[in-house]
């Protein structure tokens, strides 16, 4: 609890993002953000899959700062990008075309988030796309990403709890719905492991956030 966490799947922190236990609606741990020089995952490179997929999962508990955060964003600083826009919604905008937008409405704070690159559609707390953009392209060579900072301007404010992105929905079956559901049990559902009557931190909390780069 309140530990400074020095490195994220495989990436070296940046400012002091800290570590604490029990924060989800299920008992799980959350790394904290607090802007400015709090960020990971700056250069990270992306391949392109045949199908030009690109997909992003993240259990995420953002602050209401009336301003822009990054999630995601190529290092260019051209599009696509995954942020929080200033009126609290999440934002995709791929390629050059129109983005898809929602809000979200998690219990506590706590979305599901899954961003969908080919098709420019947007699951928030859902198990099918509830927000669709127009103009999605996809992209065929690899590209370079920043995670929670725009090349270290717009940065994330709030906690994650989960970061995974894919570049093939092959990766993860094609199943949204199940990726979805599967984050819904692992984080907003609390768990009874140890018999004793009470869920509680202890029944459903690793050790470490599980977060991972790419997979």
């Amino acid at each position: 609890n309140g530990s400074i966490v020095s490195t994220w799947g495989g990436q070296t922190a940046h400012g002091t993002p800290t570590y604490f236990a029990n924060q989800t609606p299920g008992g799980g741990p959350a790394v904290q953000f607090n802007g400015g020089g709090d960020r990971m995952g700056d250069d990270v490179s992306l391949p392109a899959s045949a199908a030009g997929d690109w997909i992003l999962v993240a259990v995420i508990k953002p602050n209401n700062i009336g301003t822009y955060h990054n999630l995601a964003d190529d290092n260019p600083q051209t599009l696509p990008m995954l942020w929080i826009d200033p009126g609290f919604n999440y934002e995709l905008n791929f390629g050059n075309g129109t983005g898809a937008k929602r809000a979200g409405t998690g219990t506590g704070g706590w979305d599901i988030v899954i961003a969908d690159s080919r098709l420019n559609q947007l699951f928030v707390n859902s198990t099918t796309p509830n927000a669709t953009g127009g103009g999605a392209a996809s992209y065929t060579a690899t590209k370079i990403f920043d995670f929670f900072s725009r090349n270290g301007g717009q940065t994330y404010q709030g906690m994650v709890a989960e970061l995974r992105i894919y570049n093939n929905r092959a990766d993860f079956g094609g199943d949204f719905a199940g990726l979805y559901n599967q984050m819904y049990a692992k984080w907003m559902v609390q768990i009874d492991a140890d018999g004793d009557g009470v869920a509680d931190a202890t029944d459903n909390c690793p050790a470490v956030p599980n977060a991972s780069q790419t997979n």
